[in-house]
């Protein structure tokens, strides 16, 4: 005669899926975050795409977030589907790309139609600029830094 198995007992409440984690303030992509002037870098970047756009039609884009993703794919040397998933999932790249309050994250077409738009110049300006306060504020070696 056969025996059942009984499974696991399920949990009387379960799991939270919404992270409450804290990110470590001397965590080195929150010191960049920290010592950027955002600010600055968003105006460059407003710069660009009104030399570029036709028309400002549509939703205004998160313009934020998308440096933000830029700068984590230039400090971690990733793709755009890695950049993605590390700013879905990873507290510091949220942090990163101001959407700690947020659900929403870039997917990887868009932060890809960003760089597209930016292109090799813009995000080029973008990451000299993010080298240079690196290097101002020791967060990188003048030695290896290389925009």
């Amino acid at each position: 005669m056969a025996t059942r198995r009984r499974g696991r007992q399920r949990e009387l409440f379960g799991s939270s899926q919404r992270s409450a984690m804290l990110i470590e303030p001397t965590h080195r992509l929150v010191l960049l975050t920290d010592s950027l002037d955002w600010d600055e870098i968003l105006d460059v970047v407003e710069e660009i795409r009104a030399s570029k756009l036709k028309s400002n039609a549509g939703r205004p884009p998160q313009l934020r977030a998308l440096v933000g993703a830029i700068l984590l794919k230039a400090t971690r040397d990733i793709t755009l589907r890695e950049a993605e998933d590390l700013i879905r999932h990873y507290a510091p790249a949220r942090y990163l790309c101001g959407l700690t309050d947020t659900d929403w994250s870039p997917d990887h077409n868009t932060l890809h139609d960003f760089e597209k738009l930016m292109g090799e110049a813009g995000v080029r300006r973008i990451n000299e600029y993010v080298v240079k306060v690196a290097v101002k504020e020791k967060l990188a070696d003048p030695k290896v830094a290389v925009a």
